[in-house]
């Protein structure tokens, strides 16, 4: 679960969370529709309200990736052996295709926001940026090349 607090220093009143998160809410719904196993999945979100203490908290729920970031993975090593580093950027290029393929970009691709599990798969994760595009997308395709 990420969960993002909002107090009375950033809404005047109730009607401010509601319009807030229905803004959350619409971005993670098209999230919401990605399958794809390089990808968090997201599963939902709410909205906590306390009066008491007047602030607002954002659930926003996704799947539970138990791994360690590339961030981290370089901190603890210093780097990465050169097969295994093409084996992420392969599967963050079939996370990204799958992105773009849905018209929608992620924005903030790096180290910190690329998970590796404990067997090795990929997940793009920290959606917070991303937009769906209302246009198709543009997506470039491999080809091969010719042989003169």
């Amino acid at each position: 679960i990420k969960q993002i607090i909002y107090d009375e220093n950033d809404i005047e009143n109730r009607d401010d969370a509601l319009k807030m998160y229905d803004e959350y809410k619409e971005r993670y719904t098209f999230l919401k529709k990605l399958n794809h196993k390089n990808i968090v999945k997201f599963l939902g979100t709410s909205l906590e309200e306390a009066c008491k203490d007047y602030y607002y908290i954002v659930n926003i729920f996704m799947e539970n990736v138990s791994g360690f970031t590339i961030k981290e993975l370089i901190q603890k090593s210093g780097s990465i052996e050169e097969d295994r580093l093409r084996n992420y950027t392969a599967q963050i290029m079939e996370g990204i295709d799958h992105l773009h393929h849905n018209n929608i970009v992620h924005h903030q691709i790096k180290s910190s926001n690329v998970m590796v599990t404990h067997n090795g798969v990929i997940k793009l994760i920290s959606f917070e940026g991303a937009k769906q595009l209302k246009a198709k997308a543009f997506v470039i395709k491999k080809t091969k090349k010719s042989k003169e």
